[in-house]
């Protein structure tokens, strides 16, 4: 846990998945170690008032029939409620679309993406593409192989393998 966010310690999360890290995997990175806190000296994140909690990860789409069949039809996702927004829930997280009207621009540059797991991504990168869903080609990172691919409306998701 972080301070003033969640708790009273800092959560340990030893890895991109957040299960901690055994003591044969990239011993070059530098987790912090169980009970150390690099956030606890900082005032601003230890104030006890701020009590913040999970709420959703979420996309902006022009059009929310559309991205409804991607998400739910090409990627797999079960829709689990629709009103003024679209809620998925993946794996206990809840990602939602929601609609951004036309001729409007969305604030900000953004830099989210959508990380999904997998665990063979030859596999899952072929199975999108047969979808008709463009992949780049796998890269290797510090840790595991990924590969990013767009919704409809451009927005950027990376499919993610453990090594």
């Amino acid at each position: 846990m972080i301070p003033g966010i969640a708790g009273e310690d800092c959560r340990f999360l030893g890895t991109r998945s957040g299960r901690p890290r055994n003591q044969n995997e990239n011993p070059d990175l530098s987790f912090p170690r169980p009970n150390e806190c690099p956030l606890k000296e900082n005032s601003a994140m230890s104030a006890p008032s701020l009590k913040l909690t999970f709420d959703a990860v979420y996309y902006h789409v022009s059009d929310m029939e559309k991205s409804i069949a991607f998400y739910r039809d090409i990627l797999g996702f079960r829709l689990s409620s629709r009103d003024y927004v679209s809620r998925f829930d993946i794996d206990g997280v809840l990602f939602e679309l929601v609609p951004n009207p036309a001729g409007s621009a969305l604030p900000g540059t953004g830099n989210a993406r959508l990380s999904l797991g997998v665990t063979d991504i030859r596999q899952a990168t072929r199975e999108l593409q047969s979808r008709g869903v463009a992949t780049t080609p796998i890269k290797e990172e510090p840790g595991g192989l990924l590969s990013y691919f767009k919704d409809p409306d451009g927005n950027e998701l990376c499919l993610w393998q453990n090594v």
